[in-house]
């Protein structure tokens, strides 16, 4: 378990990551993780605050999954594959609103997703209660639809730390 404990308050991974267990993101700050050499190819569980995401790379081996359960995800633009699991409600957020988030994985679970500042295209299959839900300057495409859900309120408003001013931190 990483635990990074308030906004405020960052972790920076630069090395390789191995493994194949599961790695638990708790507290409300920041974990940044970089690097392309990564190996691990266990559960990433983010329970609350960031996973900033440089490159997709750093996640490790395509077949480590996110879990997001209370959990939310920034980044400059990525591209992915892996599998998605929302077991809460989480907001993904890229920082600037011209960069990409490309979901190639399926997206599954019983939370609500929603997509604030930035291009989203999703191209895995969504299932369960998944409604991606643009707010902000944001636009998505794909052919992914959802099966069933209702649509969620912007993260803007209701997420501590996320959306635009979180999006402008430098690096």
């Amino acid at each position: 378990t990483l635990h990074v404990p308030s906004l405020g308050h960052d972790l920076l991974l630069q090395g390789v990551i191995s493994g194949a267990s599961e790695l638990v993101k708790t507290g409300a700050g920041e974990l940044s993780v970089e690097g392309t050499s990564s190996t691990f190819s266990g559960t990433w569980r983010i329970e609350e605050g960031l996973l900033d995401v440089f490159d997709d790379r750093a996640l490790g081996a395509s077949a480590a999954n996110l879990v997001f359960a209370g959990g939310n995800l920034i980044t400059y633009g990525i591209t992915t594959s892996r599998a998605i699991e929302l077991a809460s409600d989480a907001t993904f957020v890229t920082r600037g609103q011209f960069n990409e988030v490309v979901l190639n994985g399926p997206i599954t679970g019983s939370g609500g997703l929603t997509l604030n500042h930035g291009l989203f295209t999703l191209n895995g299959t969504n299932t369960g209660a998944v409604t991606p839900t643009p707010a902000g300057p944001t636009g998505t495409r794909g052919a992914s639809k959802p099966s069933r859900g209702s649509a969620r309120q912007s993260a803007r408003s209701s997420a501590t730390g996320i959306g635009p001013e979180a999006a402008k931190r430098p690096r």
